[in-house]
């Protein structure tokens, strides 16, 4: 389903153009297309008047396009689109990450939740159908000690060159609860989106509270 919207923006020197926006927005139940139309002296105007007088459209199933595992599996309690999705040729891939029940590592408490780990879907078309790759999880957290054994989640991908990706994670030293630490954001290479990625522990974390001045939440 789509929706076109057309607005006239004035430019610096007077004139006036025709202006078409389209947003694609892509989640766990819902898939819409919005555009609107605005007149506004300039582009970020223009912009803001048109996020602001979006129309929303749900598109027809299958819905939703991923859900949970088993109870036993690493993303058996929940799973969150946190990635976005991501185009090669004619192949499309979600990035996504999810957490088991149970946090089953050997130094987690009695009863500890699960914790968050990065998985990823592929499909041919960006509706799908979505397949879970056979590679999850994608990345998970280091061994116990490291910057990053709490937690991994909100993975960003990119496609660098041939066979070379570039992945942005976010990581915590602990798990949920009041040991959780602060985040911080790691990098991790692969030749391929399903992997296998290798963590740049020699860098990593490239971003942490020190840099940023601010201590997580």
């Amino acid at each position: 389903m789509s929706t076109t919207g057309t607005g006239s923006a004035v430019n610096g020197a007077g004139s006036s153009a025709t202006v078409t926006m389209q947003l694609l927005l892509l989640g766990f139940g819902i898939v819409v297309e919005v555009a609107a139309a605005a007149s506004a002296s300039s582009m970020n105007d223009l912009v803001g008047a048109t996020l602001k007088t979006q129309n929303f459209y749900q598109v027809p199933g299958p819905n939703p396009i991923l859900t949970v595992g088993s109870n036993t599996s690493w993303d058996g309690l929940e799973l969150e689109c946190a990635g976005g999705v991501y185009q090669e040729y004619d192949r499309y891939y979600l990035i996504y990450h999810a957490t088991g029940v149970t946090d089953t590592r050997p130094d987690a408490a009695p009863g500890a939740p699960g914790y968050y780990q990065v998985g990823g879907a592929t499909a041919s078309h960006p509706l799908g159908p979505w397949t879970k790759m056979p590679t999850n999880p994608l990345l998970s957290p280091g061994a116990e000690g490291e910057w990053d054994h709490g937690m991994v989640a909100s993975a960003t991908i990119l496609k660098m060159g041939p066979s070379n990706w570039t992945m942005w994670y976010e990581a915590t030293p602990g798990g949920f609860g009041p040991h959780m630490g602060r985040w911080s954001v790691g990098l991790a290479h692969a030749t391929s989106p399903e992997g296998p990625w290798k963590k740049a522990s020699a860098v990593n974390p490239i971003i942490n509270e020190s840099i940023v001045g601010f201590d997580g939440f």
